[in-house]
């Protein structure tokens, strides 16, 4: 039932989007509550994910790893999907819950969000394994263009300072 994994998959992306709005109302990095920055957090989540599954599609058409670029997209569809379901009650907890519980539940979400990510990069790494022994300056030149790179421009965006020194 490949449908019912994208189904599941669009629920991450709307629980992780989410996710992000609260995170980004809790460190007040925008005033008011507003369902065009609930949709552009849902939208970034979602984008971000088709580049990267994009990204995965040519690299295995282009080199001869097209079994490995699949698992590892399918590895990231599974864990995505457990990061959303274990979203839910944070998001609730964060948007609902008491005062003095809405510190604990966003760092326990970071945590979470962390956590599931080291997980798949090391399990991406363990379906590589015989590609990185052979080719490891391409393997470090996928890391920091596809994985690094990514994240760094993100941070630096969400910190408001891109292009100052």
């Amino acid at each position: 039932m490949p449908w019912l994994y994208w189904l599941f998959y669009f629920h991450f992306f709307i629980n992780a989007g989410f996710f992000t709005y609260l995170f980004l109302h809790y460190f007040q990095w925008y005033q008011a509550g507003s369902v065009v920055v609930l949709t552009l957090c849902i939208l970034f989540v979602m984008g971000t994910y088709l580049l990267k599954h994009m990204a995965l599609g040519t690299i295995g058409s282009t080199f001869p790893v097209e079994k490995e670029t699949s698992l590892y997209g399918f590895v990231t569809m599974l864990v995505n999907i457990l990061l959303g379901l274990a979203l839910v009650p944070i998001n609730l907890l964060v948007a609902f819950g008491p005062e003095m519980v809405v510190p604990f539940a966003i760092w326990i979400g970071i945590s979470l969000v962390v956590l599931m990510y080291s997980f798949r990069q090391l399990k991406g790494l363990f379906i590589s394994g015989r590609l990185v022994r052979a080719y490891l300056f391409h393997f470090f030149l996928y890391l920091c263009s596809a994985e690094i790179a990514p994240l760094l421009i993100v941070g630096k965006l969400a910190l408001g300072n891109f292009g100052e020194n």
